[in-house]
């Protein structure tokens, strides 16, 4: 119970004779502040205390049923500690012995000047409740302290000068991994690390009356064997001739943060060696803020030694200058670079060339962090170099495939020359028509290597042209009259490899080298119609003519004539599939799939060899 002491004193009042009571509760509630509850026997006392309690009891010794002492012990057992004050008849010493044996307080012998004895009464009540209230607000105080310290996540404890611990609160006693029971009141000396030992020493030896506070950083050795840091905040407590009556430490842990602290020192001294080693020369530039909040010219900050050979500027000549005057009577050009990316923030990449020797550099600029600027300077000498010897074996090689491509074409031309005039000194009809069918084969090899050799890329032609010319000279081989059948290609940028060009080509020669021989009988008039498409990584091909059709019972897939059986393995060749539509007339649909990589549009020779080196024009 929260006691005041000012608050009112309530009083119960035990005696068996009512007129004792009356004068009793009379007299005491005269005094001011008493406030008296009259009982007549103990066991009523006992009753009323179940339900209520009071600051001081007062009872009679004798008593029937149940006298003062035995309701005192009855008290004290069930841990009532309420100040007892017990009445007593004169000359009964053993009564009063008894009775403070069994925790009264205070004893009154009856008898004598009533009013004295009243007097006397209420001040050992009022000292004997001050007496409680005051030890009830210690017990509470000292249990707020308790509980407040014992919450602490903070190492507290406290120690007497010989090194005696006085208390310690349960973080402590944890972090340490020692009972309480076993700390408190012993010498407790946690394993403290050899290096801090000493300090650890001068630290206590440096305490005085003028100097009551230290702190100290120091480490522990763990049961494990680990290393624990604590931050000590001691203070050191002196009686009033000086000397030092014990010690108070308030610590916490902060091995976490040492360990980031070591970290960091190691990741600074790691970037520290790379900064230094480093080949990329670096400068780094801040925009010092004028006394009106304007940005003056940037200064230079810091630089690495390999800055000072890229740029032949010494250090000790150039730190915390600005940039105008560091470029001030150098052929150094990127100055407009970093400003601007000091004032937009917005980081820039370009190339530099610097004199005796010739040597090249990629700059980046960037700003680290606002108001700030960096600049890197990446040699690229000898990657330029390797660029243009690339450059100079691509073109080399260009000119020899082109070569190749351009003789491949005329020793295929001769062969359909010679094929020709063979052809022409043929009398049998059928003989001829399988020299001409020979020759357009030829030609529509020799026309792909053409196209190749005049083609800014050599791996790849642009194959609605070839189509084009492909089908004019099968019109004019096979001296088909104008106006008669109409030839209609589509294959806007469709670019093929040389590996799917040959075998679609030859295909479409013999398809409409078989249309124009059976599709339009007796001159009959149509059109034959070549669509070349790409969707994802397929090429669809469609061939249709609008004549007379395939006959119904013929299987195309297995007809013993030349032509079609070299369109079927052709088909095959490009892992492709074939299907034939009878329908208006004859119509073939090739589906092959090509490399995602390989039949893309065109470029221009410079584009391609510059994506080969791995360069961007700029």
């Amino acid at each position: 119970m929260s006691l005041s002491a000012d608050s009112p004193i309530t009083i119960l009042y035990v005696d068996d004779e009512p007129g004792l009571l009356i004068i009793g509760k009379t007299h005491l509630e005269k005094s001011g502040n008493l406030k008296v509850e009259a009982c007549e026997s103990a066991l009523d006392a006992i009753k009323l205390l179940k339900i209520q309690s009071y600051d001081a009891i007062i009872s009679d010794f004798r008593m029937p049923k149940c006298d003062g002492i035995s309701f005192l012990k009855y008290l004290r057992k069930r841990g009532d500690e309420t100040p007892f004050i017990i009445l007593t008849g004169k000359g009964r010493e053993d009564v009063v012995i008894d009775a403070l044996n069994n925790g009264a307080d205070f004893y009154i012998e009856k008898g004598g000047d009533l009013k004295a004895q009243f007097a006397e009464l209420i001040n050992i009540i009022r000292y004997a409740v001050a007496k409680r209230r005051s030890e009830e607000a210690l017990r509470e105080s000292e249990e707020r302290y308790r509980n407040v310290v014992e919450d602490q996540t903070e190492l507290i404890c406290r120690f007497s000068a010989d090194g005696t611990v006085i208390f310690a609160n349960d973080a402590y006693c944890r972090y340490f991994g020692v009972p309480c029971e076993d700390i408190i009141g012993r010498r407790f000396k946690p394993q403290i690390h050899p290096d801090d030992r000493e300090a650890v020493t001068r630290l206590f030896a440096s305490f005085s009356p003028d100097k009551l506070l230290e702190s100290i950083d120091q480490r522990t050795i763990a049961p494990d064997g680990s290393i624990l840091w604590q931050r000590w905040d001691t203070r050191a407590i002196f009686d009033e001739n000086g000397v030092i009556r014990e010690f108070q430490s308030v610590g916490r842990d902060i091995t976490d943060r040492k360990q980031a602290e070591q970290a960091l020192i190691e990741s600074e001294r790691q970037y520290r060696s790379l900064f230094e080693s480093m080949h990329d020369g670096y400068a780094q530039f801040r925009l010092p803020q004028e006394d009106d909040g304007s940005a003056s010219a940037p200064r230079i900050i810091n630089i690495n030694p390999a800055f000072e050979q890229i740029t032949g500027l010494a250090r000790e000549d150039i730190i915390h200058k600005t940039l105008q005057e560091v470029l001030r009577g150098t052929d150094l050009r990127w100055g407009p670079e970093c400003l601007k990316t000091t004032e937009t923030g917005e980081p820039q990449v370009f190339e530099i060339t610097l004199d005796d020797p010739v040597r090249f550099f990629e700059v980046s600029v960037y700003s680290p962090r606002a108001g700030e600027c960096a600049i890197l300077f990446h040699d690229i000498t000898e990657k330029k170099k390797r660029d243009e010897e690339m450059k100079q074996s691509l073109r080399e090689k260009e000119i020899l495939l082109k070569e190749i491509h351009h003789r491949v074409k005329n020793n295929m031309q001769v062969i359909s020359s010679l094929l020709m005039l063979q052809k022409e000194t043929i009398p049998d009809p059928k003989m001829r028509e399988l020299f001409s069918q020979s020759e357009s084969r030829v030609y529509s090899i020799a026309l792909v290597h053409e196209k190749l050799y005049q083609s800014e890329n050599l791996s790849r032609i642009e194959y609605g042209e070839y189509l084009s010319m492909m089908g004019d000279y099968i019109l004019s081989s096979r001296q088909v009259k104008s106006g008669t059948v109409a030839l209609d290609i589509h294959a806007p940028g469709i670019y093929l490899s040389i590996d799917k060009a040959v075998p679609l080509s030859l295909i479409t020669n013999e398809l409409m080298t078989n249309s124009l021989k059976h599709a339009f009988p007796n001159g009959r008039k149509g059109t034959i119609r070549i669509v070349v498409e790409r969707k994802e990584d397929t090429i669809i091909y469609r061939f249709s003519d609008d004549g007379i059709g395939f006959p119904a019972d013929l299987d195309y897939g297995n007809t013993q004539t030349l032509g079609m059986q070299l369109v079927v393995s052709l088909v095959n060749q490009l892992l492709g599939t074939i299907t034939l539509s009878r329908e208006k007339g004859t119509a073939f649909e090739i589906v092959f799939p090509v490399d995602p990589d390989g039949e893309e549009s065109g470029g221009s020779y410079e584009e391609k060899v510059d994506q080969n080196a791995g360069l961007q024009n700029k």
